[in-house]
């Protein structure tokens, strides 16, 4: 189930295959596996959470470790001690933990992450920067994605650190995507537009909402996001607006 920004939750229905190879997608290309340890902030009815740790744990074997309520100095214990590798969640979460590690004051409490993933919200410059310097992680990625197109576009490993700061990355293999005007016309590089996506992974319908299933899903199979992007001459999106 997902709200959007509608308030109102409405039932994505997804095939098995769908999540399968979106996440196997997703998972290989951020490089997850079988000796990583993987915090999970997000509840398992969110998509982060049965998507991208459930499902993906199981194709990958990467270990899970689970939060209940969030709290930043008991989490960076937690991160410490169970020795997490990855890490997936908004650019706030990442600093607060960083505020509870400079709370600490010892130099000590310092997580060494290979992986952190960030999306959701806009990203602080100053905080990719501090997670490469201070923390030293050695992959930071940016993705993008919705309950009903699952993920859509992520940065690449060998992507510049601006890159990473300011947009999404480029599209998942075999997604499509286009960014149009109000009148659905397609948008030149770095025009601002409604970002349109079309692919294996898109949902089948909202559950027992026909009428709602029909705004969001053109006839031909794109996908209305809602969400205002720009796309620059390599394909990498930028989100603008909701």
């Amino acid at each position: 189930f997902t709200s959007g920004t509608t308030g109102h939750p409405k039932g994505v229905v997804l095939a098995h295959q769908q999540l399968l190879r979106s996440y196997w997608d997703w998972s290989g290309i951020v490089g997850l596996h079988e000796h990583d340890r993987f915090l999970l902030t997000s509840p398992y009815a969110h998509g982060p959470g049965i998507n991208g740790n459930l499902v993906a744990s199981l194709m990958r074997r990467f270990a899970s470790v689970v939060v209940d309520v969030f709290d930043a100095p008991t989490v960076l214990d937690l991160v410490l001690r169970e020795g997490v590798t990855a890490m997936l969640g908004p650019a706030n979460l990442y600093a607060r933990l960083m505020a509870a590690a400079e709370a600490a004051g010892d130099g000590t409490d310092t997580p060494r992450l290979r992986l952190a993933i960030l999306g959701m919200a806009a990203i602080p410059p100053e905080l990719i920067a501090r997670l490469r310097d201070e923390w030293q992680v050695g992959l930071i990625c940016n993705a993008y994605g919705a309950i009903e197109s699952t993920v859509v576009s992520m940065t690449r490993p060998d992507d510049p650190p601006e890159l990473v700061e300011r947009a999404t990355g480029r599209a998942l293999p075999d997604v499509e995507l286009r960014v149009v005007d109000d009148a659905g016309n397609d948008v030149g590089p770095g025009e601002p537009g409604e970002l349109l996506v079309r692919s294996f992974a898109v949902m089948q319908r909202y559950w027992d909402a026909p009428e709602a299933t029909a705004e969001a899903v053109t006839p031909d199979g794109w996908f209305h996001s809602g969400d205002i992007v720009t796309r620059d001459t390599d394909g990498n999106v930028t989100i603008v607006d909701r």
